[in-house]
């Protein structure tokens, strides 16, 4: 704990410039919300100098793990990881009342959505694929399309329904259950005796990585494999598209380029946007405070005004940008030739 104290006290000293491209300070526009007044709170409820209550324990939440800070640190700090043993006590102590929802839907139902579902294991093959929680609760043509997609290569897949990565747990600060949900994946997955898991969801990718002995793809890597092998088709589109880069897909894993290369190799116009790649912008839906949402008014409406259709490759992201009303598509969903 000393040395996240001492990073979190040089961060709160830090000028602070990154606060420019923290998309909640960009929203909220409080010292709170700054990096630097996350890392001060942190600090002082940590040494036990600033009491807990609901207020006090608010700017470590405001972080949305995006990482967009990390380009402008001079200490090249991770600051999620920093917040993170202070949401590690909050969990157990006092938080707002929007991560007591969270973490109460996360350990009764196992989903951020609070929504009952049950585990299934569905049809037999060589690939495990794990939607994840928004694409089977909320965003389900994405399951749906990347089945079609598979079944078309010639793929056989498995279909895990009902399980979560524990990925909003361990955001939360809830690390038992994180490990809990965690291992029922890979429990599930060694009596599979599958070799290689496929994800639709960044953040999935980003929690399950580097379990041992399976191969772990994300779905716009695994299709870009399939086509460059000529295992999958592609039908011929046109007109001009943006694209939106996941924070877990991109700035986190370095993968820019092949959603780009897949949505050209359609016939597709890619247009950027302003921020794009490593400076793209949170989509704010994988953060349950009320500032997150913010965030993700402000993301809808700089992508609207760059192109009529938004791509991206998160099920979280589609549904939080989708919900203010964006015009917004998965990879998937355009690989099958829609548009609309």
């Amino acid at each position: 704990m000393e040395g996240v104290e001492d990073k979190l006290f040089l961060c709160a000293l830090c000028p602070n410039m990154c606060r420019f491209s923290c998309p909640v300070e960009e929203v909220a526009g409080t010292e709170t919300s700054s990096p630097q007044g996350k890392a001060l709170t942190s600090l002082l409820l940590l040494r036990g100098e600033l009491p807990w209550t609901e207020e006090n324990a608010r700017p470590p939440y405001l972080c949305l793990d995006c990482q967009a800070c990390k380009l402008f640190c001079p200490f090249d700090f991770d600051l999620p990881s920093l917040f993170h043993p202070v949401r590690v006590k909050a969990a157990s102590k006092i938080h707002p009342p929007e991560v007591h929802s969270r973490l109460l839907r996360m350990r009764e139902k196992g989903n951020p959505f609070g929504e009952p579902r049950e585990k299934r294991v569905v049809g037999k093959g060589e690939v495990a694929y794990l939607p994840g929680c928004t694409a089977e609760m909320k965003e389900r043509e994405v399951l749906l399309s990347t089945l079609r997609l598979l079944e078309g290569a010639g793929v056989g897949a498995v279909l895990l329904e009902g399980y979560c990565c524990g990925l909003p747990s361990f955001r939360a600060g809830d690390e038992k259950r994180a490990e809990e949900l965690r291992g029922e994946v890979e429990g599930v997955l060694r009596s599979l005796g599958v070799g290689i898991l496929l994800l639709s969801c960044p953040g999935c990718l980003e929690f399950l990585s580097g379990l041992e002995g399976i191969e772990v793809f994300h779905t716009s890597t695994f299709f870009l494999k399939l086509v460059e092998e000529g295992k999958m088709g592609l039908p011929r589109l046109s007109g001009r598209v943006t694209y939106h880069d996941p924070c877990s897909l991109g700035r986190k894993r370095g993968i820019f380029d092949p959603p780009r290369k897949l949505l050209k190799e359609l016939g597709l116009e890619v247009v950027e946007p302003l921020k794009t790649r490593e400076r793209a912008v949170c989509c704010g839906g994988g953060n349950p405070l009320e500032e997150a949402r913010g965030v993700s008014r402000k993301r809808a409406k700089e992508l609207a005004e760059t192109a009529e259709l938004t791509v991206t490759t998160c099920p979280t992201c589609k549904w939080a940008l989708g919900r203010e009303g964006l015009r917004v598509l998965d990879l998937s969903q355009v690989l099958e030739g829609r548009l609309g």
